[in-house]
C-alpha cells in the first residue's frame, strides 16, 4: 500500500519522502517527475499545450498506477484540487506537510523555479495557498516550520504511516522488553525523569516531571538530591513508579533514584538514544558520577519494564545515533552473532533504515540479556561488557567526549596494547579497527592521551578489584579471552 504526501510546491515533500523511504527501505516516486517520464515532457510544457486541466486527469491517472504499491509518494501540489483525486487518497494514508509560506517563498524565489512552475506566473504563493488550504486540511497534518528538523517531522509521519502498537519482539526471560513502534505515554501516576532535550521533543504531555541538563551533567549528587527532594514532597511512596524517559544518563540516574528511595519504588525505562536501547537501558546496572569519576555510586535493579521504540532514534543527532552504534558493534563482537551487518548494511544503518536498526537493537539486547542472566551483580562473565570501557571511561573524563565514541577509543587502546604485547593478532586488530574507523572516523581513534592522565583516572577506576583490572582480548569474533592483570603490569602498558 502507498503513503502519499501533500503539500504545496516547495514544501519539502520530496526531501521529507525520499528520507522516509530510505528508513522504511520503501520505494520513492516524485509524481510531478513520474508524469514527466511518462508524457515524456515537462510539466510547464505539458500545461502550456494541453492545459491544467489534463495535467489533473494525469494526477488521477497516476494516482490509480501507484496506488497500491509499496511506495512512498510526493504529490504535485495541487493533486487534491480534484475531487477524484481526493477521493482516492482519503482511502490510503495520505499527511499534509504544513509548510511555513515564507519557507516556501524563500525556496521558490529564483527565476528558475518560477519558469518550471507555470502557476507562479500567474498567481503569488498567497492565493494559491488561499485556494487549496481546506482541501489540503482534510488529511492529516504536519506543522514544519523553519524552527522544525527534519527529522522531527520524518518521525512523526512514520509514526502515523506504521501500525499502532506494532510489537516487534518481545523477551520475558527476565522482565518485559518489549520493542514497538507506536508507544504513546500515559500519564498515570508515574513521574518522568527527562532531560532538557527530551522534554523539548516529546514532553508537551507530561505534567508531572523533573527535568536535567543534557548528558553526563544530569547524573550528579546534586540532581540525586534534587529527585530525591521531589519525590518526599510529593509524598511518593514505594508503589509509585519513577519513569527514566530519555538516554543512558537519564535512565542510570533514574534507575539509581528508584532503587533507593524508600529502599526501593517501582521503575519504568523508555530509553530515547539508541546506546541506551542496546546497552544503558538494558541489565538493571544505575548509577551516578561522583568528583569526576563516572558511576562510581550505584546499584543493581530490574525495572518492572522496559520499553523500546526504535523510532525514538530518527531524532537523534550524528553524535547520539554513532554512540550506540559502537555499543551494539562492542555487544555483538563479543557474542558473535550480528556483527556482519555492520559491513553487509553499513549504507542502510547510516541511513537509520527500520530493518537495519530494528536488527541491531534486537540482536543486542537478546546478547545482552544472555550475558545478565548468567551475571547479574557484574562478579564474572559480565565483565567482558566492559570491553573499551577501562580506557574509554578515562579518555571520556579527561576530554569530555560522549560515552559511546570514548568506548571506541578505549577499544581501539586496549587493542593496542594487546597487539604489542602479542597477545592479539594482527588480523584481528585491523579487522576490529577497520570497522570502528568506518562508524566513527580515524580522527577521534588517534586522539593522543598522555599516559599520566590516564593513569590518574584508572587507579580510581570502580572495575579495579583487589590491584587487579580485567581486560578483554578478542581472538575472533564470539571468542574471546578475560585478562586479569596485575594494576602494576597494566598501567605499565599505557
Amino acid at each position: 500500500m502507498a503513503f502519499f504526501i501533500v503539500g504545496m510546491m516547495g514544501s519539502g515533500k520530496t526531501t521529507i519522502g525520499k528520507k522516509i523511504s530510505k528508513i522504511l527501505n520503501m520505494k520513492f516516486i516524485d509524481m510531478d517527475s513520474y508524469i514527466e517520464a511518462l508524457e515524456s515532457k515537462s510539466i510547464r510544457d505539458i500545461f502550456n499545450e494541453k492545459g491544467e486541466i489534463y495535467f489533473r486527469t494525469l494526477e488521477t491517472k497516476t494516482l490509480n498506477l501507484l496506488k497500491d504499491k509499496e511506495i512512498i509518494v510526493s504529490c504535485g501540489g495541487g493533486v487534491i484540487l480534484k475531487k477524484e483525486n481526493r477521493e482516492i487518497l482519503k482511502k490510503y494514508k495520505t499527511v499534509f506537510l504544513d509548510t511555513d509560506l515564507q519557507l516556501i517563498k524563500n525556496r521558490m524565489n529564483s527565476k528558475e523555479e518560477i519558469e518550471k512552475r507555470p502557476l507562479l506566473k500567474k498567481e503569488s504563493i498567497e492565493n494559491i495557498f488561499e485556494k487549496r488550504k481546506n482541501y489540503y486540511n482534510k488529511f492529516k497534518t504536519f506543522k514544519y516550520d523553519i524552527k522544525t528538523e527534519d527529522n522531527y517531522i520524518i518521525s512523526r509521519i512514520i509514526r502515523y504511516f506504521l501500525d499502532e502498537n506494532q510489537i516487534i519482539s518481545e523477551d520475558n526471560s527476565i522482565q518485559n522488553y518489549k520493542i514497538i513502534l507506536n508507544y504513546k505515554v500515559e500519564e498515570l501516576e508515574d513521574t518522568f525523569i527527562m532531560s532538557e532535550k527530551v522534554n523539548q521533543i516529546y514532553g508537551k504531555k507530561i505534567s508531572k516531571k523533573i527535568i536535567l541538563e543534557n548528558g553526563e551533567k544530569s547524573k550528579s549528587i546534586e540532581n540525586f538530591q534534587k529527585i530525591m527532594n521531589y519525590l518526599v514532597e510529593k509524598s511518593k511512596n514505594r508503589s509509585h513508579t519513577l519513569v527514566g524517559f530519555g538516554g543512558g544518563t537519564i535512565t542510570d540516574i533514574t534507575g539509581y533514584s528508584a532503587s533507593v528511595y524508600k529502599r526501593g519504588m517501582k521503575l519504568k525505562l523508555i530509553p530515547t538514544t539508541l546506546l541506551s536501547q542496546v546497552d544503558a537501558a538494558i541489565g538493571g546496572k544505575n548509577g551516578i558520577d561522583y568528583k569526576g569519576y563516572k558511576n562510581i555510586i550505584g546499584t543493581f535493579k530490574y525495572p518492572e519494564i522496559t520499553i523500546i521504540d526504535p523510532l525514538f532514534i530518527l531524532t537523534l543527532d550524528e553524535s547520539d545515533y554513532i554512540q550506540g552504534l559502537v555499543e551494539a558493534f562492542k555487544i555483538n563482537l563479543l557474542s558473535g552473532e550480528g556483527f556482519e551487518i555492520f559491513e553487509k548494511e553499513y549504507e542502510n544503518i547510516l541511513n537509520r533504515n527500520i530493518n537495519s536498526v530494528l536488527k541491531i537493537i534486537n540482536n543486542s539486547i537478546k546478547q545482552k540479556i544472555n550475558i545478565v542472566k548468567k551475571d547479574f551483580e557484574d562478579k564474572g562473565i559480565r565483565n567482558i561488557l566492559n570491553y573499551g570501557h577501562t580506557l574509554g571511561h578515562a579518555f571520556e573524563s579527561i576530554t569530555g567526549k560522549p560515552h559511546g565514541l570514548s568506548v571506541a577509543w578505549g577499544i581501539r587502546k586496549e587493542n593496542e596494547i594487546l597487539k604489542k604485547k602479542g597477545i592479539m593478532d594482527d588480523h584481528t586488530f585491523y579487522y576490529i579497527d577497520r570497522i570502528l574507523i568506518k562508524i566513527v572516523g580515524e580522527e577521534l581513534l588517534n586522539i593522543n592521551i598522555e599516559s599520566k592522565n590516564l593513569k590518574d583516572f584508572i587507579i580510581n577506576d570502580k572495575k579495579i578489584n583487589r590491584n587487579k583490572i580485567n581486560l578483554i582480548s578478542i581472538i575472533k569474533p564470539g571468542s574471546y579471552e578475560l585478562l586479569n592483570i596485575d594494576l602494576k603490569d597494566f598501567l605499565e602498558m599505557i
